[in-house]
Order: structure tokens, then sequence, then C-alpha cells
């Protein structure tokens, strides 16, 4: 079911929260205006931002030495700022918060900058 289950999720419920191996904070908030099925809702939120998030992360850091090498560390710091405002919106604080320390590692001068576009990651429509 691998890669299909994003479109498995928006077919039918998903799995119960008893069968879900994730971290707590991956969970993120349930949305208590569901009488039922939040678990359903959590299944199906999980897959799309967390993967995403995650994805995003597994491409540049692919291309880490590239990017540092033909970009300089300011566009490293730019992707981990995005990558973090994807897991900030996942509900994924501990790696937000991994991936702004490393925003600040890449680009140590311009924290007001990093911490700003963060926060309008998060209130975007990513």
């Amino acid at each position: 079911m691998q890669g299909q289950i994003y479109k498995e999720l928006l077919r039918k419920p998903g799995p119960m929260f008893q069968g879900l191996l994730v971290s707590k904070e991956a969970l993120g908030p349930l949305d208590e205006t569901i009488v039922s099925y939040q678990e359903w809702d959590t299944a199906i939120r999980l897959p799309n931002l967390r993967g995403a998030a995650e994805g995003y992360e597994q491409v540049f850091t692919k291309h880490l030495w590239s990017i540092f090498r033909f970009l300089g560390p300011n566009a490293l710091a730019w992707h981990y700022q995005t990558a973090a405002g994807l897991y900030f919106k996942a509900g994924d604080e501990n790696n937000a918060h991994r991936c702004l320390r490393r925003a600040f590692l890449f680009s140590p001068f311009r924290p007001k900058i990093i911490l700003s576009r963060v926060q309008r990651l998060i209130r975007s429509n990513i």
C-alpha cells in the first residue's frame, strides 16, 4: 500500500489510534468539531502534511553539498526554514525546531529574518 496510502485513506476510514505508530507531536491537535472518526481525519492529515515536510527535507538534504557549493549557506538556511514551516504545520515541533537550529547554523546573523519567514510559512497555505 506504500505510495497509495493517501488515496486509500481518502477512500475509506483508516487505522485507529491504537494502530498508528507516530509520535504524539506528529498527531497534532484533534479536530474536536468532528463527533466521531477523528482517527480517520488524523490519518488523512498525517501522510499529507508530514509526508510533505519529510519529502521536502529529503530532497534538499540529498543535494545539500551542491546547494552549499553553488548557492551558499543562505540558500541552505532558506530550505531549512521552509522545512521548519512545513513541520510546524504538520504538528511536528521536534523536527521543526531541529530545522530551525540548522537554519540558524547556516545563517547565524539573520535570526529575525528566519523567524519571521517561518511564521509567514505557518500562516500561509503551503
